[in-house]
């Protein structure tokens, strides 16, 4: 099995993680004695490969592991890269399953690659998920998205619109930064003075510890209210616990989910938590976490398929499309998005004081929220 993530550039600090987790992954399969097909068992082999976190990288790399004969891949750390890895995917016939929110064309029916899925689902339904809660949370009047100019961020925007497509009455307005941007001093000026009641981070990689660091020195939050949209433990970990503290922000996951209602979800998250603390000396992230749930999705294919063809593959994954997650029960639409019983979890920032572990301990899960109307409509994607 192929894997391509961004082991180097401006992905690497969640690509490398990701590396890991899968590694995990195939380490637990293989203890178990493999994939079975055909009920003989097979070891599995991850070939890993580095896309530098560029596009075009990206798409070489999947087209080199096709003329490997590798026909089952998982792969993308960086939206863009993965859409293009898509695309070349679609090109070589290759089962694609991407390891990151993805933009919408990945999942459109008019331009979806034939054997495609998206463990995170379309990056839209995180902007659809941001402005809904933002709505819900704090009722703003003047609302504003900060985000990165590439197609994580504009995907945010997009997500958001369609939310606040029948709502005229907010004043919405969206500042991009450039990727890669060391010093957001003048962006966050410009977020400042239109006034806003309420300011979404959107950021993503380094860029999105930048972002953190940097609206909290300039004191953001003392002047409007503040959260943040995906946060994974790569960004808690790395700024200071003031940065964060108090932010309302929604994530994939977490690795505490201690307190939540739902003690089903709680007792998973526990056992994993425990298997991955054993092997790798830490908590999983939510994207390592994703990328290890994609690894048994794809051998579940497999063993439904009982071969490695990709279109067997896709279609025993779609024919027998419910299965078990951290998250909860899921299962996989038609346009490769799976729905999870929680697609989203609050969680609120905690400061040094309240930390149980300085590091890892960095916030609270207050909430999950269970409704599809965070998910894009298939309508929009040509599917009905």
């Amino acid at each position: 099995m192929g894997f391509i993530f961004s082991l180097s550039g401006a992905g690497s600090v969640i690509g490398n993680m990701q590396r890991d987790a899968v590694t995990l992954a195939i380490n637990q399969i293989n203890e178990q004695g493999g994939v079975v097909v055909n009920g003989k068992k097979h070891l599995i082999r991850g070939v890993f490969r580095d896309d530098e976190s560029k596009p075009d990288v990206g798409a070489r790399r999947m087209r080199e592991l096709a003329r490997d004969g590798i026909k089952i891949v998982q792969g993308g750390t960086l939206a863009n890269v993965a859409l293009a890895m898509s695309e070349a995917s679609k090109e070589e016939g290759v089962l694609f399953m991407a390891a990151c929110a993805v933009p919408s064309p990945f999942f459109n029916k008019s331009t979806k690659a034939p054997y495609s899925l998206a463990i995170l689902g379309n990056a839209v339904s995180v902007g659809r998920s941001g402005a809904t809660y933002a709505l819900k949370e704090y009722n703003p009047k003047k609302l504003v998205f900060f985000l990165p100019d590439y197609a994580w961020g504009q995907m945010h925007e997009e997500g958001a619109r369609q939310v606040l497509a029948n709502r005229p009455d907010i004043d919405f307005q969206v500042v991009y930064s450039p990727v890669g941007t060391a010093d957001l001093t003048p962006y966050i000026i410009k977020v400042r003075d239109m006034n806003p009641d309420l300011v979404v981070l959107g950021h993503w990689g380094a860029d999105a510890i930048t972002a953190l660091k940097q609206v909290h020195e300039m004191g953001l939050q003392e002047k409007t209210k503040v959260m943040f949209i995906w946060m994974i433990s790569v960004f808690a970990t790395a700024v200071e616990p003031e940065s964060i503290d108090g932010m309302k922000a929604l994530t994939f996951w977490h690795h505490d989910m201690e307190g939540f209602r739902d003690q089903t979800i709680v007792d998973a998250s526990n056992k994993l938590v425990k298997e991955w603390v054993a092997s790798i000396g830490q908590p999983p992230d939510a994207y390592a976490m994703a990328a290890w749930l994609g690894v048994k999705e794809m051998v579940r294919g497999i063993e439904l398929a009982k071969n490695l063809e990709p279109s067997d593959v896709y279609n025993a994954l779609m024919k027998n499309p419910d299965f078990e997650s951290p998250k909860g029960p899921a299962k996989w639409r038609i346009d490769g998005t799976p729905m999870y019983k929680y697609w989203a979890f609050v969680l609120e920032g905690k400061g040094a004081g309240e930390r149980r572990d300085p590091k890892w301990d960095f916030g609270k899960v207050l909430d999950g929220y269970e409704s599809e109307e965070f998910l894009v409509p298939l309508k929009l994607l040509g599917w009905e």
